[in-house]
Order: structure tokens, then C-alpha cells, then sequence
């Protein structure tokens, strides 16, 4: 457990170099409208090496969509789960602080603290950038889901098959949206430090693999 707090720490503390680093190396006006971004001559060589691609874009929205529904309905399940012992039990709380915390960090960073705009306009006007977003809600979602898979499915082969899925549709989408050129690198990045950070807060907090009781 004390391994997977400390791990969320060094996640968070790369989130924290990141978003400091963001603010003051390398700031040029190389976004639309001349907007100022971070770490500029690498963001740009990796935006100018994918290029935009519409295609990628829809997927990551579709991929996305689908993340969600999948992990909300996880939640669901726990949540009927708590209800039906009378007990919020410490899958349903350590789930609830997860998406809490995400929805705390996503408001933050969308409403309060714009750090790096997206390489395009988005319906014609400037859209914040740090940490993307589809990253963030999918490196949450599918991780955590795959570790409460690890509680749920006692089949080996069907439970690795499903926590393989869970991880690589994540990697998907992310990078999904460099393809697409709707975020620079460091977004997805910094959106990975934070997912980690959150989600090895939540595993230490989950604590013992066992299987749950239905």
C-alpha cells in the first residue's frame, strides 16, 4: 500500500515539473491567434510531424464515449452493490473520491488555470489545452476500471483479457489525439502524470486484491 502512495507522489511530483516547466522554458506565440505555449519548439516539431486528421478525432470522441459509459456503469454496479449491504463499502468510497478528485482537477484546469492552447481553433475560437482532457477521463476510467476488474473477475484469462483492453484503449485515445492534432504532446503527457497519481491514490486506498463479495 505505502509502494502505491509513493508511486502517486512521483506521478504527481512529474505533474508538477511539468505544468511549472510549461510556465517558463521555452514560451512562444506559435499557437492560433499567437497564443503563448510552453515548451514550444518541441510541441510544435511533434504538432508539424502529425499534422490534423479528422478521422483520428471522431474515433477518440467515439473511443472516448465509450470509456465512459463503461466505467460509469462500473460505478453503478458498485454503487447497487453498497446499497444492497446498507454499507458504502471501500470500493464504492475509493471510486466516488477517484472521480471527485478527477472532476476537481478537470474544472480547475478548464475554468481557472489556462496553461497552453490546443494547435487549433475549436469552432473558431481558442480552447485551453493543459492536460488533455480525453486523456485525463481515459487514463482514469479504463485504469481504475481495470483494477476493479482485478477485484470483480475471478477468471484469470477473461480478467487479464478485459484489464489488457481497459489499458491499451486508453494509449488509444490518447495518442489518438496527437493523431488528431487537437493536443500538444505535453498535454497528453501531464494528463498521464496526473491520471497516475490519481489512480495509485485510489489503488493504495483500495487496498487488498481480494474478490468482492456480491
Amino acid at each position: 500500500m505505502k509502494k502505491k502512495f509513493l508511486t502517486a507522489g512521483i506521478f504527481a511530483a512529474l505533474f508538477i515539473v511539468l505544468t511549472i516547466s510549461l510556465c517558463i522554458f521555452d514560451v512562444e506565440a506559435i499557437g492560433p491567434e499567437s497564443s503563448k505555449i510552453g515548451l514550444s519548439h518541441f510541441n510544435n516539431a511533434v504538432f508539424t510531424f502529425f499534422g490534423t486528421n479528422k478521422t483520428w478525432d471522431k474515433i477518440t470522441d467515439v473511443l472516448i464515449a465509450i470509456a465512459i459509459v463503461g466505467a460509469l456503469s462500473l460505478f453503478a454496479y458498485v454503487a447497487y452493490l453498497a446499497v444492497k449491504r446498507k454499507k458504502a463499502d471501500r470500493n464504492f468510497i475509493a471510486l466516488f473520491g477517484l472521480y471527485t478528485a478527477t472532476g476537481i482537477f478537470y474544472l480547475l484546469f478548464e475554468k481557472i488555470i489556462a496553461i497552453n492552447y490546443r494547435p487549433i481553433l475549436e469552432d473558431g475560437k481558442l480552447a485551453v489545452s493543459y492536460p488533455s482532457t480525453h486523456t485525463l477521463l481515459a487514463c482514469v476510467f479504463m485504469w481504475s476500471t481495470a483494477i476493479m476488474l482485478g477485484r470483480f473477475v475471478e477468471k484469470r484469462a477473461v480478467r487479464r483479457s478485459l484489464q489488457a483492453a481497459c489499458i491499451i484503449l486508453s494509449f488509444i485515445i490518447a495518442y489518438g489525439r496527437i493523431f488528431a492534432g487537437m493536443h500538444w504532446m505535453t498535454d497528453v503527457h501531464g494528463a498521464f502524470f496526473l491520471a497516475a497519481a490519481l489512480v495509485f491514490c485510489f489503488w493504495g486506498f483500495l487496498g487488498s486484491k481480494a474478490t468482492v463479495k456480491r
